[in-house]
């Protein structure tokens, strides 16, 4: 995480350095062209950088599954990708910082609001357990989930030791330090006994508490009922 961190200050700290000579007069000063073939290269490799941050976050995922961090550095790094295309457009067009912070607004906008879309709780339990033949299936931040996602949580002791065991074949050398992690019987027991407190005061909420998510979830243990 540490690197990513650093790689994602250092795509930030490139823009700004961008930003700084083309700012004021410079930006419209007629012999910059060197300057300018310079800033593009400049960008390239930071948009490189940027790819890489999203390799590394894919590859940790395939070993280590969904969370919301990393899924946060994927937006994230979005936005750094528009925000370098738009310096780009800034510097070729001759255009103001107005124009960049107009456009940059926007798109943040957009992102954050279909970022804000999905049932992330849900997608990742859903896809963590999918995964658990390929990738760690961490029960401690699984347990931690929404009610949303409870549909998901909710497994027989049966299915977690059959994970358990391709968890042992899959991370043979880490499984040593197993007993640091939540066990398959407490994950068992506070599952259960969340689905069975959501469902005896889901039904109790006002009206102003509804939403999709958690009338989804209730419907669908009710089902399993």
């Amino acid at each position: 995480h540490e690197g990513t961190y650093l790689l994602i200050a250092s795509i930030i700290i490139s823009m700004a350095v961008v930003l700084f000579y083309f700012r004021d007069n410079l930006n419209f000063y007629k012999k910059n062209a060197t300057l300018k073939k310079l800033s593009y290269l400049w960008l390239i490799q930071n948009a490189f950088l940027s790819l890489s941050v999203i390799m590394r976050v894919y590859h940790y995922v395939q070993h280590y599954n969904l969370a919301h961090k990393r899924i946060g550095v994927i937006v994230f790094v979005a936005l750094c990708l528009i925000g370098l295309f738009l310096i780009y457009r800034k510097v070729s067009l001759v255009r103001s910082s107005h124009f960049l912070v107009k456009y940059m607004s926007m798109s943040a906008l957009c992102i954050i609001t279909l970022y804000s879309l999905p049932n992330w709780d849900r997608i990742i339990a859903k896809y963590n357990f999918e995964h658990s033949d390929t990738a760690f299936v961490h029960l401690d931040f699984l347990s931690d989930l929404r009610d949303s996602a409870l549909p998901f949580l909710v497994k027989s002791p049966e299915q977690l030791e059959h994970i358990k065991q391709t968890q042992r074949k899959v991370f043979s050398s880490s499984m040593a330090g197993r007993h640091k992690y939540m066990t398959n019987e407490q994950f068992v027991l506070s599952t259960q006994i969340r689905a069975s407190n959501f469902k005896d005061e889901y039904p109790s909420r006002h009206w102003l508490e509804w939403t999709y998510a958690d009338w989804n979830a209730h419907k669908e243990l009710s089902q399993v009922d």
